[in-house]
């Protein structure tokens, strides 16, 4: 039973959940500004298609 749970954390599922482990604890300090700064981005994007969409009609 041991060895089976080792071979299965050391495996490509191991990988796995230490690359997502890896990944929220490099972004977890930036995630305040990435979010809110995506919004953005999205929300000018939207307008700016919108406008196109708009032109041309």
């Amino acid at each position: 039973m041991l060895t089976r749970t080792l071979s299965f954390l050391t495996g490509p599922v191991g990988w796995i959940i230490t690359g997502v482990w890896t990944a929220i604890d490099i972004a977890g300090p930036a995630y305040r500004v990435t979010i809110p700064a995506c919004i953005l981005v999205t929300t000018l994007r939207l307008k700016a298609q919108a406008n196109e969409i708009k032109n041309l009609l």
